[in-house]
């Protein structure tokens, strides 16, 4: 209830332990002489409850400190996205800037261009090697094919249309014309009989009955 998300919000925010003294303090509820409130707050999987009694936010990484981050980036095989950080403890951002500009180097970001996420990997000095100007010149000389030539050239080397790799070369260069909104239609009634103008009869008035049988004439 109202209680549980007060105590969540707190843990959240505070991304420290805290002791069952201090959530009284703040949510005015004594926790321990509260046998449901106990329960629930070790069942929910959004709180984790320390060796010492205190209870904590339960992030998706448990660190604590710029220690725990460095070493869980050293053991991580993949990248980590940075937000997925964020919880873990109070002052981890400004722990993974200092990680960054750190001398010598020790942690590296990238920032991915498709999700725009940044991922945070552990900088391998092996892995980097200095690059010759030369070979970056020839490099960036070499042409990348048009995405209206590469489609071409796929469709004249006969792939069929409806495969994966034909699609997402058509895709990066067909643009899809946005879908024009119906006109709405009038909802008058065009009177089309014109040639019975004259007569005596409204046309735009329902049939009255005299004397039981139909008849479209005024009185």
């Amino acid at each position: 209830g109202a209680l549980m998300h007060s105590i969540l919000k707190l843990l959240q925010t505070e991304l420290r332990p805290l002791s069952s003294a201090e959530i009284q303090s703040h949510i005015g509820v004594d926790v321990l002489n509260h046998p449901a409130m106990l329960e629930n707050l070790k069942a929910n999987p959004k709180i984790l409850r320390e060796p010492d009694g205190r209870w904590r936010w339960k992030s998706k990484y448990y660190l604590r400190n710029s220690d725990d981050l460095l070493a869980l980036l050293r053991r991580s095989t993949e990248p980590i996205v940075a937000s997925e950080l964020y919880d873990a403890y109070k002052g981890i951002k400004a722990d993974i800037e200092s990680l960054l500009n750190e001398a010598p180097r020790q942690v590296i970001a990238i920032k991915n261009a498709s999700s725009g996420k940044t991922l945070l990997m552990n900088y391998e000095p092996r892995l980097f090697i200095q690059v010759s100007e030369d070979i970056i010149t020839k490099w960036n000389e070499i042409r990348v094919p048009d995405a209206n030539d590469t489609h071409r050239f796929l469709v004249q080397h006969g792939l069929k249309s409806g495969s994966a790799l034909l699609q997402a070369s058509g895709n990066m260069f067909i643009r899809k014309r946005p879908k024009r909104q119906d006109q709405k239609k009038s909802k008058r009634v065009k009177l089309t009989n014109v040639h019975m103008e004259g007569t005596g009869i409204d046309l735009t008035k329902d049939l009255d009955l005299k004397n039981g049988k139909p008849s479209a004439f005024q009185n």
